[in-house]
Protein backbone atom coordinates (compact mmCIF):
# COMPACT_ATOMS: atom_id res chain seq x y z
CA UNK A 1 0.00 0.00 0.00
CA UNK A 2 2.78 2.43 0.47
CA UNK A 3 4.35 2.00 -3.00
CA UNK A 4 1.01 2.30 -4.81
CA UNK A 5 0.44 6.16 -2.31
CA UNK A 6 4.36 6.28 -3.08
CA UNK A 7 3.72 6.23 -6.96
CA UNK A 8 0.58 7.79 -6.84
CA UNK A 9 2.05 11.03 -5.48
CA UNK A 10 5.32 11.00 -8.07
CA UNK A 11 2.13 10.50 -10.63
CA UNK A 12 0.37 13.80 -9.38
CA UNK A 13 3.99 15.56 -9.22
CA UNK A 14 4.61 14.64 -12.21
CA UNK A 15 1.28 15.31 -13.59
CA UNK A 16 1.17 18.85 -12.05
CA UNK A 17 4.78 19.57 -13.38
CA UNK A 18 3.25 18.91 -16.58
CA UNK A 19 0.33 20.96 -16.57
CA UNK A 20 2.61 23.90 -15.24
CA UNK A 21 4.97 23.89 -18.33
CA UNK A 22 2.17 23.47 -21.16
CA UNK A 23 0.17 26.26 -19.22
CA UNK A 24 3.65 28.09 -19.70
CA UNK A 25 3.73 26.95 -23.49
CA UNK A 26 0.27 28.13 -24.07
CA UNK A 27 0.35 31.37 -22.58
CA UNK A 28 3.93 32.23 -24.66
CA UNK A 29 2.39 31.05 -27.52
CA UNK A 30 -0.95 33.35 -27.12
CA UNK A 31 1.83 36.39 -26.35
CA UNK A 32 3.42 35.74 -29.65
CA UNK A 33 0.42 35.72 -31.14
CA UNK A 34 -1.25 38.90 -29.75
CA UNK A 35 2.26 40.65 -30.62
CA UNK A 36 2.07 39.60 -34.08
CA UNK A 37 -1.12 40.49 -34.46
CA UNK A 38 -0.36 43.89 -32.83
CA UNK A 39 2.95 44.75 -35.24
CA UNK A 40 0.50 43.87 -37.89
CA UNK A 41 -2.66 46.73 -36.65
CA UNK A 42 0.11 49.28 -36.44
CA UNK A 43 2.04 48.90 -39.65
CA UNK A 44 1.07 50.99 -42.27
CA UNK A 45 0.36 49.33 -46.01
CA UNK A 46 1.58 50.50 -49.04
CA UNK A 47 -1.68 51.87 -49.97
CA UNK A 48 -2.44 53.93 -46.47
CA UNK A 49 1.63 55.34 -47.20
CA UNK A 50 0.74 56.65 -50.28
CA UNK A 51 -2.65 58.14 -49.26
CA UNK A 52 -0.96 59.68 -46.16
CA UNK A 53 2.26 60.79 -48.21
CA UNK A 54 -0.44 62.61 -50.42
CA UNK A 55 -2.06 64.34 -48.13
CA UNK A 56 0.65 65.56 -46.38
CA UNK A 57 2.28 66.82 -49.77
CA UNK A 58 -1.61 68.33 -50.58
CA UNK A 59 -1.19 70.53 -46.90
CA UNK A 60 2.42 71.59 -48.17
CA UNK A 61 1.54 72.40 -51.22
CA UNK A 62 -0.97 75.43 -49.72
CA UNK A 63 1.17 75.86 -47.17
CA UNK A 64 3.61 76.90 -50.38
CA UNK A 65 0.56 78.94 -52.10
CA UNK A 66 -0.16 80.77 -48.65
CA UNK A 67 3.79 81.99 -47.95
CA UNK A 68 3.88 83.08 -51.78
CA UNK A 69 0.96 85.36 -51.46
CA UNK A 70 2.55 86.93 -48.80
CA UNK A 71 5.96 87.75 -50.30
CA UNK A 72 4.93 90.94 -51.58
CA UNK A 73 4.46 93.50 -49.95
CA UNK A 74 1.28 94.49 -51.00
CA UNK A 75 -1.83 94.56 -49.05
CA UNK A 76 -3.46 90.80 -48.35
CA UNK A 77 -6.99 89.87 -47.83
CA UNK A 78 -7.96 86.80 -45.03
CA UNK A 79 -11.46 85.69 -45.06
CA UNK A 80 -12.53 82.98 -43.08
CA UNK A 81 -16.39 81.60 -43.76
CA UNK A 82 -18.20 79.36 -41.33
CA UNK A 83 -20.12 76.48 -42.44
CA UNK A 84 -23.20 77.95 -43.97
CA UNK A 85 -20.67 80.24 -45.98
CA UNK A 86 -21.05 83.17 -43.47
CA UNK A 87 -18.31 85.83 -43.55
CA UNK A 88 -17.16 85.25 -39.36
CA UNK A 89 -13.81 87.04 -39.70
CA UNK A 90 -12.35 89.33 -42.51
CA UNK A 91 -8.93 91.30 -42.14
CA UNK A 92 -6.21 92.76 -44.20
CA UNK A 93 -2.71 91.52 -43.39
CA UNK A 94 1.18 91.92 -44.23
CA UNK A 95 3.78 89.32 -43.99
CA UNK A 96 4.89 90.72 -40.67
CA UNK A 97 1.46 91.77 -39.05
CA UNK A 98 -0.24 87.87 -39.72
CA UNK A 99 1.74 86.34 -37.23
CA UNK A 100 0.81 88.85 -34.50
CA UNK A 101 -3.02 88.38 -34.47
CA UNK A 102 -3.80 84.94 -32.39
CA UNK A 103 -7.52 85.01 -33.10
CA UNK A 104 -6.24 84.78 -37.16
CA UNK A 105 -4.09 82.08 -36.40
CA UNK A 106 -6.27 80.14 -34.43
CA UNK A 107 -8.93 80.33 -36.68
CA UNK A 108 -6.66 79.20 -39.31
CA UNK A 109 -5.37 76.32 -37.54
CA UNK A 110 -9.64 75.34 -37.42
CA UNK A 111 -10.22 76.04 -40.89
CA UNK A 112 -9.41 74.62 -45.01
CA UNK A 113 -7.49 76.75 -47.03
CA UNK A 114 -10.26 77.43 -50.23
CA UNK A 115 -8.11 79.22 -52.74
CA UNK A 116 -6.23 82.14 -53.08
CA UNK A 117 -7.59 85.11 -55.46
CA UNK A 118 -6.94 88.66 -55.97
CA UNK A 119 -4.81 89.12 -53.18
CA UNK A 120 -7.36 87.28 -51.11
CA UNK A 121 -6.68 84.34 -49.21
CA UNK A 122 -10.09 81.98 -48.68
CA UNK A 123 -10.97 79.76 -45.79
CA UNK A 124 -13.59 77.73 -44.55
CA UNK A 125 -13.95 76.88 -40.78
CA UNK A 126 -13.91 73.18 -40.34
CA UNK A 127 -16.92 71.40 -39.04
Amino acid sequence: MKTFTNISQKLIVALSILMGALLIVTTNVKASTEREKSKKENTLNKSEYIEIEGEIREALDEEAIIIESFKDNSQNQIKVFGQNDELLYEVSVNENENAKDEKLQKLLFKSDFLMNHNNTLYYRLQG
